[in-house]
């Protein structure tokens, strides 16, 4: 398989809530760090419509695409738009260049405890992560967060999630994210399950 924001459209949090309820017991399966619920009817919407304002490489990019996260015109114009973007940035960074300890950053101690150095190491042995998209931030309970975000991740048929075995995904999960004094980290939460992942499509 960097920081992702929104002007304000009706809130669509509740239906992605009342989805992860449903489909909790389908979370078991796929790859830990990408197990983020995403409505799939919200992210299919917000996807089809494009990445209005996100650049767009003159010369494309093999898979993954480029290594920097880049926001939607909405995500962008969001007050916490910086700061969840140099996390991203660093989430993504971190798995690309199989560093633990800068992982560890950006996580909640409760996620660590999920995904310790030996799991992160293995999951992420072959895995390349690019064409990094923040398409919204919105508010949520307690003064977190909400992200929806899109990737594209290559990796060896063996290391990819047992129900889609191809060598390039493109993903769209939703990460909770909370304070740490001034830093975002990505939590643990309802919104952790099957994220929606496709492969990639032929060149």
């Amino acid at each position: 398989m960097q920081q992702i924001t929104v002007e304000r459209p009706p809130r669509l949090w509740p239906a992605l809530l009342a989805i992860t309820v449903v489909t909790a017991a389908a979370a078991l399966g796929g790859r830990y760090l990408y197990q983020q619920h995403a409505d799939t009817t919200v992210i299919t919407s917000i996807v089809a419509g494009g990445p209005s304002g996100s650049a767009t490489p003159s010369t494309p990019v093999p898979p993954p695409g480029s290594l920097l996260v880049q926001g939607s015109q909405d995500a962008v114009a969001h007050p916490q738009y910086e700061p969840v973007q140099k996390m991203t940035q660093d989430y993504f960074d971190a798995i690309n260049g199989r560093d633990y300890s800068k992982f560890r950053g950006v996580i909640t101690k409760a996620r660590a405890d999920l995904l310790p150095k030996a799991k992160f190491d293995h999951d992420f042995r072959s895995s390349a992560d690019g064409s990094i998209l923040i398409y919204r931030i919105d508010a949520a309970p307690d003064a977190k967060l909400r992200v929806l975000i899109g990737f594209t991740s290559t990796q060896d048929v063996a290391d990819a999630p047992p129900e889609l075995p191809v060598p390039c995904i493109t993903w769209h999960v939703v990460w909770p994210l909370v304070r740490d004094g001034a830093k975002w980290r990505i939590d643990s939460g309802p919104e952790l399950s099957s994220p929606q992942h496709d492969a990639c499509a032929p060149a």
